[in-house]
């Protein structure tokens, strides 16, 4: 059977071989879960049906992980937790078949599976994306303007280029995850600044061909992309420099990442002039909020005011830096104990 081990809020968390082999396929806890509880057969065919849905990145079956599974057992990599009265061994789990496998009254510390298995390239670069914000370019506005290619309308690839690594365009000393990292953040900087007006963004209409993710089709023609559909586009973490699409879809990128609406828009390019207007009244703002910063000032409220809710730190952090995203806020003040976008309910006066 496919089972979740969890013993206990103070015990690490366990899971079964089928669990292990469902992570390594799908790197999504979602999916873990989803098939908690079932026989192998049952698992994989349900597994399928979930990827091919959903849209997912990098679609296996149970059977195509289980050789990487035995590469890390032979290694010594991973080993099962102690049970007593089991009677597998590393030998008999290396030359178990797949549904004998399934069966053993074994499992596997979890932290220990997602170290030697991580998440997907590119939703662990959204994450180090959001984990902190973006902050301007070092140097004169003008000189990073001047560093663009001419015309009236900058590449999107490019603007991101000079807002991650200012006029130099290039990433130095920075590992291919960091780098990602970076571009994205930057990214959603500009983004951030189209949906509330500060610049002009144009772009494609389109969606990913389902047989090839990697590929677009065209749906529509280049248009102006208005603020009242910015506010949920974002750079996509898989696919072109220039292509946006929701956000729901980077954020749940290992189980519908590649779905044919996850990227809405390519050829994506900012208008010159509002690109430099808005570069220019950001070097001369005072710097931004550190993350330090941000929970001292989410500590302050929450002890100034219990019910206080999401909404209204995420509002006190804006008015403060408008640049900090509102995704690591919310995450903030989610593990300080802010409850809610309106807080804690209070209670009815009336009884």
């Amino acid at each position: 059977m496919l089972r979740l081990v969890q013993e206990s809020a103070d015990i690490e968390e366990r899971w079964s071989p089928v669990a292990v082999l469902t992570w390594i396929v799908t790197r999504s806890k979602r999916f873990v879960a989803e098939l908690d509880g079932l026989g192998f057969a049952t698992a994989d065919a349900r597994l399928w049906q979930l990827q091919s849905k959903n849209h997912s990145p990098d679609r296996m079956t149970l059977a195509n992980a289980l050789f990487a599974f035995r590469q890390e057992l032979e290694s010594g990599s991973i080993r099962p937790c102690e049970r007593p009265g089991s009677l597998a061994t590393d030998g008999m789990l290396l030359v178990a078949k797949i549904d004998e496998l399934a069966l053993m009254d074994i499992s596997f510390r979890a932290e220990e599976v997602q170290q030697i298995w991580p998440r997907w390239p590119a939703a662990r670069a959204w994450a180090m994306a959001n984990a902190y914000p973006w902050q301007p370019p070092r140097g004169s506005a003008k000189l990073c303007i001047r560093s663009l290619s001419v015309g009236e309308y900058i590449p999107f690839a490019e603007a991101a280029d000079v807002l991650a690594f200012g006029q130099t365009k290039m990433a130095v000393g920075l590992s291919d995850l960091e780098e990602r990292a970076a571009l994205l953040r930057a990214g959603l900087a500009i983004t951030r600044a189209a949906a509330e007006g500060q610049v002009m963004l144009i772009g494609v209409s389109c969606e990913r061909l389902p047989a090839a993710p990697h590929l677009l089709r065209k749906t529509g023609p280049r248009i102006a992309i208005g603020p009242e559909v910015l506010g949920d586009l974002a750079p996509v973490p898989y696919g072109g420099r220039d292509w946006l699409g929701p956000r729901h879809f980077a954020e749940s990128y290992a189980e519908c990442g590649h779905a044919p609406q996850s990227v809405r828009f390519y050829e994506v390019r900012i208008e010159r002039t509002s690109l430099a207007r808005w570069l220019s009244a950001l070097s001369t703002k005072a710097p931004g909020l550190s993350e330090a910063e941000v929970k001292n000032l989410i500590l302050s409220e929450k002890a100034k005011d219990a019910s206080i809710g999401i909404g209204t730190i995420e509002q006190m952090v804006k008015a403060k830096d408008p640049l900090f995203p509102r995704q690591a806020v919310r995450r903030f003040a989610r593990e300080i104990g802010v409850e809610g976008k309106r807080g804690r309910r209070r209670k009815n006066s009336a009884g």
